[in-house]
């Protein structure tokens, strides 16, 4: 082989050698730079782009799980945007509903002021129960009060039931002082308060009796709610669509998320028996601001 020859056959691999870098870079390294490309118009906010590339190598996994990302991206985003949404259409309602009580308030205490300057002790004691049970209600208390709270908007209930019925309802209230300082959720009770007068003593024209009680038992607070009226059958209370079924319901259901096993309600009751409600809780102090401690009251 002359020199020539060599040159030729030398230069004809330098070519092929340059012709598979090319290719290299077109089937391998152009791809990866557009994906960079790419990837920064997205870091800029873009998330309509999408690679082009439709292979069936690494390459092509590669630009699919770009494609797949941007869109997960975006979907993510778009209901962030939509919750966030949500959130301040919620407290916008929120606050107009604050500007409806306050209302309400000073309309029924101005009546309660006229009734007491008549001399109508009844209606102006009235009032003042359904305002206090408006405050309880409507108020910025949080999720957790201490149970007298609870306890006191127990007799406002009553109080005011008992206008209905000709002051027919007896009530006996019997909590100890550690059980009226725990933490427990607010309008837990009301249910069951408003299923004794409402579908127990109603039955027998408001006549009747209603015990409240609540005491420690080792780490647990136990609170009873008993009356002696017409009962009822607890298996078909827990199915049926009544009133009183959804809130034995909704009590059961708030205390199996907020506590868990092996707290909740148990019912002991039968048709012409009376019913008795038994709620077993953990026994936790209130703070004020802070709701429960966390901690068992008096441990």
């Amino acid at each position: 082989m002359d020199r020539g020859q060599g040159w030729f056959y030398g230069s004809g691999e330098l070519s092929a050698i340059i012709a598979s870098i090319l290719l290299v870079r077109a089937g391998v390294v152009a791809p990866i730079i557009d994906l960079s490309r790419l990837m920064r118009r997205v870091r800029q906010g873009d998330l309509d782009v999408r690679s082009p590339v439709s292979r069936r190598d690494e390459i092509g996994i590669l630009a699919d799980g770009f494609n797949g990302m941007v869109a997960d991206i975006g979907v993510l985003i778009g209901r962030i945007k939509t919750e966030e949404r949500a959130k301040r259409d919620m407290e916008l309602r929120v606050l107009q509903a604050q500007i409806k009580p306050h209302f309400l308030y000073n309309a029924l205490n101005a009546i309660k002021w006229m009734a007491e300057i008549k001399s109508e002790k009844g209606i102006a004691k009235a009032i003042a129960a359904l305002v206090r049970m408006l405050e309880y209600n409507l108020g910025d208390r949080g999720d957790r009060v201490p149970l007298r709270e609870e306890i006191d908007y127990l007799r406002s209930y009553i109080h005011l039931s008992n206008l209905r019925w000709g002051n027919g309802i007896e009530s006996e209230f019997a909590v100890t002082a550690d059980a009226g300082g725990t933490a427990v959720l607010r309008l837990l009770l009301q249910p069951l308060a408003e299923n004794a007068v409402v579908h127990g003593l109603a039955a027998h024209q408001g006549r009747g009796r209603i015990v409240v009680g609540a005491e420690r038992r080792g780490d647990d607070l136990v609170i009873r709610i008993e009356d002696d009226g017409a009962g009822f059958d607890p298996a078909s209370a827990a199915t049926g669509g009544g009133t009183g079924g959804l809130g034995i319901r909704n009590v059961r259901e708030r205390i199996r998320m907020e506590y868990g096993d092996p707290y909740g309600l148990t019912i002991d009751s039968a048709p012409g028996a009376g019913t008795r409600c038994e709620l077993r809780l953990p026994f936790r102090a209130f703070e004020q601001g802070g709701g429960d401690s966390g901690a068992r009251a008096g441990g």
